[in-house]
């Protein structure tokens, strides 16, 4: 008879907190949103969405964009847009991509809302009314 030692695995798991203005649990998934929307920190600035709206004709020219590092250690996984509180669209990427989602949207759209997120700090948010 063969005796098996079994010994305690020690794990330590370590959270970092961030310095961020709110947690919220969306859809099943916590969305950090920023302390001060009109003055993003450093850190922040990597994983806020930022929308940028024109008007063209009957619909509205969104773009989300992202100043994130964008490299195989620190990457946003994607973007997702939602308009007047129902999903719109997703767009994906590779660490190699650049961080940005353009979207066309019809012009009676009352608020727009961008959800990203980083593989490594979380999904972020940011909501712009129309």
């Amino acid at each position: 008879m063969t005796n098996f030692n079994c010994y305690p695995a020690v794990f330590l798991i370590v959270k970092i907190w961030y310095n961020v203005g709110t947690t919220r649990i969306i859809y099943g998934m916590e969305v950090h949103e920023p302390q001060n929307p009109e003055a993003l920190n450093h850190f922040e600035q990597q994983h806020v969405p930022k929308i940028e709206v024109d008007f063209v004709g009957e619909i509205i020219r969104v773009r989300v964009e992202i100043d994130n590092p964008m490299q195989p250690v620190h990457y946003l996984d994607w973007i997702e847009l939602y308009v007047d509180d129902e999903a719109y669209d997703k767009v994906e990427f590779e660490p190699e991509d650049q961080a940005i989602a353009e979207f066309d949207v019809a012009k009676d759209a009352k608020s727009l809302k961008a959800i990203s997120n980083c593989h490594l700090h979380g999904a972020w948010q940011t909501k712009l009314t129309l």
